[in-house]
């Protein structure tokens, strides 16, 4: 679901990543006020798709790589030089939210390599 949901993004295919996303999911960012990031939950299935389609659109993707996060599988992505690493709550096939941690002092000790 990872590789397919970040394809989707990468390539700009909606239909695919909305097909992907429940009615209610919810994105979370944390920049920690350290780094730009939506300062609040993005709401809905609509809201989601077209907040990732423009930050797709606005920045692409540099890096990309699978890597651990907690014991389950996680993006490590760089946006404009900036990493992050993203988190996909998967239930019954559907994503329900999605989990992005900008902040710089949560990623200092993150290792980079799956």
């Amino acid at each position: 679901m990872l590789l397919r949901f970040l394809d989707a993004a990468q390539g700009g295919d909606l239909a695919a990543l909305t097909s992907m996303l429940s009615d209610d999911v919810v994105a979370w960012n944390d920049g920690g006020g350290k780094v730009r990031a939506a300062l609040t939950p993005i709401v809905g299935r609509d809201k989601v798709v077209a907040f990732i389609a423009g930050l797709v659109r606005r920045f692409g993707f540099g890096e990309v790589r699978i890597v651990d996060a907690n014991g389950a599988p996680a993006l490590w992505i760089t946006i404009e030089g900036r990493p992050q690493v993203a988190y996909l709550d998967v239930r019954d096939g559907l994503v329900h939210g999605i989990y992005a941690v900008l902040n710089p002092d949560k990623l200092r000790d993150f290792p980079r390599t799956g």
